[in-house]
């Protein structure tokens, strides 16, 4: 009996091992060749399914099914499904290869309607720059990421020894008209509406958004030519991040860090640090034949350090907060006794605080935060006076040291009115102030300027949707308050240093403006994710404290302060569009005319001054009566093959003072003069090629000429730039790269008279995880 029973036993035991079917298998990366993890695997309509591990390997039970279809997906890459007939009795095994997902029409963006919205859906030119594309660029600084997007012009002439970088876009000039944001917090600082570049880790960037046109209507100043919204990655739960070294030329070394998680008694409560270093010894920047002892090579200092924490409350409500530390030292290339010689510093503290989540029917987004900026500018140099009876040699040491603070709380909520209206309203408070004193060591005088601007806004934004979200409109206005107040300009014990502006010591009237800024869009969507979109919107901007507070030495001159300066206003019209040829080919055109009121622009008095030999115009920004713009883009994307990628774009401007107001200007006439530092064409057209072995990528930039100053006298050439990435993941971990930039060794000199960066290598290993 118990030999009948123990049969029994083998007999069943056997009998099911013979008919259990498994399906087995890895999954890897279809051109990097490289195992894939966490990869979702699983039968539509039945619970089975499971992921890949480590090894990319993976093992469902399918015992007693008969056809299914496996359904693999992972972030990133292209969803994929396989039909799969089984047999009784028989396991089955697969090697399977993902294709990267490239397309981003379907991609959320937030920074064009203060919520989230596909890129098919925004009525706007608006583009986005994934973390994959920002691995493959041969870029040292965040801002060079933008400028293979067309209608954007970056000013780094120096690289990564600038000590900061002007970006603009849509034949605007001037960084205080284009807002840049870092996770929704405003960077622009009302000092000089200036943005610090150098402090923004790359290692932590999971995408940045550019929204092209005024957008004024949603965030006020800053605003007239579009936004940038940098955003950062997203602390996962389990441990993550990336960590990487480099080398390259001039002797530069650094490294960047992006580490988070959630904590270990709490998945609720999570965490990310980043942080990064790099210094370098530079290159002369001074003209070899203007040359002399005083020449020395620029140098670079800097470091960051930085971190969030948040705090999940549920599935749609957290709050979070944010810190973080910049310090940098970069020598401005002249020494005379000083061991440090002159240099510029910026040291900052960025700190924010967030709530996001939904309270009934209604969805929330408020924001606090600041900006504490001390600007240290230190200047030596000799300055000789060659004029009769004989040569005078002075030497000259001075201190700049200027803080300038920003804050500001941003609150919106949006609410979904009906299945096909959402409404949107907020109200926004932002301040900013500047203390800055200048310290002769050669002389008596004291140079301190302070002034303050806030501003009070209330917004209000509709969006309609109609025949299946095919036809959209929006709506919006926002009203602004603008207050300049505690301003003044002093110098004490004025010497023969200071005499050029010591007439100008003074306390300014405070002063309000109020702003409406409305704006209106419609768009229309066909098949195949194309869409064909009009709008208009209205700009303005105030003027900055450096403009309205400040005199002193610029480059182009000596700048006197304008108190009296109103805010400038911009009404753009644009049309375009997006559609795909058989899902190989994007297409991205746009036209757009731009009309400017009232446009905040440096004129010179008409009057000259010397210092030593050297004559020294003497300017002023000053309200001019208006300007026109006219401008074309185009965007193109090519993927002929799997592992191929084709990118190009062009931008046209036309930029000119439509009308000047020669009863205030009796000096000069600038009708039909160009705008200034804003050149008329910019192209740029880049290639991907990813192998087993590694990827390449080859870019090439292009920006037109441009004139250096109001009369159009001042001619800077066209100029271009080829660069160059070769990268390499050597496992599923580790990753090389070696990019060059400016790969001809073209050098140009800026309007500054300084030398560009010649070809600059850069090489750098890292580990992912």
């Amino acid at each position: 009996m118990k030999l009948f029973f123990l049969f029994i036993i083998i007999y069943f035991f056997v009998a099911k091992n013979l008919s259990a079917q498994e399906i087995s298998g890895t999954v890897s990366d279809s051109i990097r060749h490289i195992f894939l993890k966490d990869v979702n695997i699983f039968i539509p309509g039945l619970k089975k399914g499971t992921v890949s591990d480590e090894n990319g390997e993976f093992l469902i039970d399918v015992t007693g099914l008969s056809n299914i279809t496996l359904v693999i997906s992972h972030i990133g890459y292209k969803t994929i499904k396989i039909p799969v007939s089984l047999t009784t009795g028989k396991s089955l095994k697969f090697y399977i290869k993902l294709s990267l997902e490239t397309k981003n029409i379907s991609q959320v963006i937030v920074s064009a309607t203060r919520t989230n919205r596909g890129l098919k859906d925004i009525p706007a030119s608006v583009t986005l720059i994934t973390k994959n594309d920002i691995k493959e660029l041969p870029v040292d600084a965040t801002d060079d990421i933008l400028k293979y997007n067309s209608a954007m012009v970056i000013d780094r002439k120096n690289g990564i020894f600038s000590k900061n970088s002007s970006v603009t876009m849509r034949g605007l000039n001037s960084t205080a008209r284009t807002l840049i944001m870092l996770d929704g917090v405003p960077l622009n600082k009302a000092d000089g509406g200036g943005v610090n570049w150098n402090r923004i880790n790359m290692e932590s960037i999971d995408r940045i958004e550019v929204v092209k046109g005024p957008g004024s209507a949603l965030y006020g100043g800053n605003a007239m030519a579009g936004v940038v919204n940098v955003i950062t990655g997203e602390p996962s739960d389990t441990l993550a991040g990336s960590f990487r070294v480099s080398y390259g030329s001039c002797n530069t070394v650094g490294s960047r860090l992006w580490i988070g998680n959630s904590f270990p008694f709490s998945k609720k409560l999570y965490w990310n640090i980043n942080t990064f270093y790099r210094q370098g010894d530079g290159y002369l920047i001074r003209p070899e034949n203007l040359r002399d002892s005083t020449d020395v090579k620029t140098y670079l200092k800097e470091y960051n350090i930085g971190g969030r924490i948040g705090y999940a409350i549920n599935d749609s409500n957290r709050v979070e907060g944010g810190y973080d530390l910049y310090d940098d030292k970069r020598g401005d290339g002249i020494r005379v006794y000083d061991p440090e010689g002159g240099y510029n510093r910026y040291k900052t503290n960025h700190a924010y605080l967030r709530y996001s989540g939904n309270i009934g029917d209604f969805k929330i987004d408020a924001n606090s935060y600041f900006q504490l900026e001390n600007y240290l500018n230190q200047k030596e140099q000799l300055k000789t006076d060659k004029l009769p009876p004989f040569p005078v040699t002075q030497y000259v040491l001075y201190l700049v040291n200027s803080h300038r603070n920003d804050y500001g709380i941003w609150l919106a909520t949006t609410k979904n009115i009906f299945q096909n209206h959402k409404f949107t309203a907020g109200v926004d408070y932002k301040m900013g102030t500047v203390n800055a004193s200048d310290f002769y060591f050669t002389s008596t005088d004291t140079v301190t300027t302070t002034g303050a601007l806030s501003s009070y806004a209330i917004f209000f934004q509709d969006e309609f949707n109609f025949f299946n979200d095919h036809l959209k409109f929006i709506v919006g206005i926002r009203s602004d308050a603008i207050s300049f107040h505690d301003a003044s300009f002093n110098i004490a014990a004025p010497s023969a240093q200071s005499s050029l502006i010591a007439q100008y010591d003074q306390i300014y009237s405070d002063t309000l403006w109020l702003a409406l800024s409305p704006k209106f869009a419609v768009q229309y969507s066909f098949i195949n994710n194309t869409k064909l979109f009009f709008n208009y919107g209205h700009g303005f901007r105030p003027g900055t404290l450096d403009d309205m507070c400040r005199n002193g030495n610029i480059t182009k001159g000596i700048k006197l302060a304008n108190p009296h300066l109103n805010p400038e206003s911009i009404d753009n019209f644009e049309i375009g569009s997006t559609f795909n040829i058989k899902e190989t080919i994007t297409v991205e055109p746009a036209v757009y005319y731009s009309l400017g009121n009232n446009f905040h622009y440096f004129v010179g008095t008409g009057d000259t001054v010397f210092e030593t030999t050297k004559p020294k115009p003497i300017l002023k920004r000053e309200n001019i009566s208006q300007v026109e713009i006219m401008g074309a883009e185009l965007n193109i994307a090519y993927k002929p093959l799997e592992n191929l990628v084709f990118s190009a774009s062009y931008a046209y401007n036309h930029s000119v003072i439509k009308k000047f107001d020669t009863r205030r200007f009796v000096s000069k006439n600038l009708t039909a003069k160009y705008i200034m530092e804003v050149p008329d064409q910019r192209f740029s057209v880049s290639g991907l090629l990813r192998t087993i072995y590694c990827n390449f990528m080859l870019a090439y930039s292009y920006t037109g000429r441009m004139f250096a100053d109001d009369e159009n006298t001042i001619k800077n050439p066209d100029s271009f730039t080829v660069d160059f990435k070769l990268s390499k993941i050597v496992s599923d971990k580790f990753f090389v790269s070696m990019g060059i930039q400016n790969l001809t060794n073209e050098t140009y000199i800026d309007a500054k008279g300084n030398l560009g960066m010649s070809r600059f290598y850069m090489f750098e290993a890292g580990y992912k995880f």
